[in-house]
């Protein structure tokens, strides 16, 4: 008969290129043709799926999250940010990889809601919407971001740990462009903005005009 197995292991201060995903614990059990594993981290993220027994197939996985923090996760976007930037997201996504450093990791994430807040504008999405992930890049096919004098659409797509391709387009309240363009000081109004932010970590170039 096939061996059964079961185990518990801690992660603690765990990160992923340039991802810190934290603290939490990965129960895993074997069974008769394949491993059984449910991922909880403290971030608030909850991952479960199945792998084969020899781990020589892709591994499948279902995730929810909840008021998860995500510029931990944006590390490179945050630290080219003038101001401080909050971003909390309720979802789930259905994925499927191999173990080739996930770079073939692909499937789609469901974002039920997203909370933000950056040079005291908060926003949130218009509704909830779609990010496809494919060969380890995430797409934003058209996010509708809104809030107070703010109405902006985020297209492009990022591979964490390598390189981002963003662009926002659409109305921004003058507080949020002032850090860019500290001539418009006092000035009230939502004017039209472009900007795009392309490049690796470290090396992150942002563009843009308001009108």
């Amino acid at each position: 008969s096939t061996p059964q197995m079961e185990g518990e292991l801690a992660l603690t201060d765990t990160a992923f290129r340039d991802m810190r995903v934290g603290d939490g614990r990965l129960q895993f059990t074997m069974g008769e043709s394949q491993w059984r594993w449910e991922l909880g981290l403290d971030s608030g993220v909850r991952a479960f799926g199945t792998a084969p027994l020899a781990l020589d197939r892709p591994i499948e996985a279902e995730v929810v999250a909840t008021d998860l923090d995500l510029p931990p996760y944006l590390r490179a976007l945050r630290q080219r940010l003038p101001f401080p930037l909050m971003v909390r997201a309720d979802g789930s996504a259905r994925l499927i990889t191999g173990l080739s450093n996930f770079r073939d990791l692909s499937g789609r994430i469901e974002l039920a809601a997203l909370r933000c807040q950056g040079a005291a504008t908060p926003c949130q999405l218009r509704a909830p919407g779609g990010v496809t992930v494919d060969a380890g890049s995430v797409r934003f096919d058209s996010l509708d971001l809104v809030g107070p004098g703010l109405s902006v659409t985020v297209k492009g797509k990022v591979r964490p740990g390598e390189r981002t391709d963003l662009e926002l387009t659409g109305h921004a309240p003058f507080p949020l462009v002032e850090p860019w363009v500290p001539a418009v000081a006092g000035i009230r109004g939502t004017p039209k903005v472009r900007v795009s932010l392309v490049g690796p970590p470290g090396k992150l170039r942002v563009d843009g005009r308001a009108e």
